[in-house]
């Protein structure tokens, strides 16, 4: 560890996504907890992912908001990339949705989806426009594992934006496949399309009906399903769908 580098010492590992681990560790110069994002071995040897992950740490300190978990500096450890970031002491959505198998009382449902709307908000309006056209931060990965509640009552956004979805080329869908095998991606982000706000917000509403009833709307989604995802959530989520 290089001479001006925190010191942090490993209290439990917290998370395991597709391309990093989150550690919850205690930084011994501060004595406080912070969470540290730890890109993957798999990923160190690829230079889009490292280039991606150094800018959008830049991009993703620019946002300030009590429902966004938030990133600060974006570290070097033993040549690995490291990302700083809020802890926050609480339950994600998904911890508490599954052992209840059944919904969340209306009111604490709604109060959740309008904070994470907030939230989203924010981060749509966080950056200065490039001439006409709006810079926005797109979550792009909602989904009630990426939505924890706090011990005072506050949900928090979190991995907002590292996996976003957009490497060029065949990665770009692979990654889409993989952020999408829970079945909550937008119809257009199915087909292909760019993303946009719209497509966090109808995550979000594949959330709500999860909060609401405790299952998903799409009960069985299999690994390789762009079809049949797409039929599903056109068919299931219309209003005939839903009656």
């Amino acid at each position: 560890m290089s001479s001006g580098t925190p010191a942090y010492k490993l209290l439990e590992i917290a998370a395991a996504g597709t391309f990093g681990t989150v550690c919850v560790v205690r930084d011994l110069d501060r004595g406080t907890l912070v969470a540290l994002k730890v890109l993957k071995e798999a990923h160190l040897h690829r230079p889009r992912v490292i280039a991606r992950t150094r800018d959008e740490a830049a991009m993703l300190s620019q946002l300030h908001h009590p429902g966004i978990v938030q990133v600060g500096q974006l570290l070097y450890l033993e040549d690995r990339p490291v990302l700083v970031m809020e802890w926050v002491r609480g339950l994600s959505l998904e911890a508490i949705l599954e052992p209840r198998r059944r919904g969340l009382p209306l009111p604490i449902a709604i109060e959740i989806v309008r904070q994470v709307t907030l939230a989203l908000g924010a981060a749509y309006h966080a950056l200065p426009t490039r001439g006409h056209e709006p810079m926005r931060i797109i979550h792009r990965d909602i989904k009630p594992s990426n939505l924890l509640l706090s011990v005072d009552g506050v949900v928090k956004v979190v991995d907002f934006g590292i996996a976003r979805g957009d490497f060029e080329g065949k990665e770009a869908k692979t990654l889409s496949m993989v952020l999408g095998a829970r079945g909550y991606l937008a119809p257009e982000r199915l087909d292909g399309h760019d993303d946009k706000p719209s497509c966090d917000i109808y995550s979000l509403g594949i959330v709500l009906y999860e909060l609401l009833t405790g299952q998903h709307v799409m009960l069985s989604v299999h690994r390789d399903y762009h079809t049949q995802a797409l039929e599903r959530h056109l068919t299931a989520l219309s209003p005939e769908g839903l009656s």
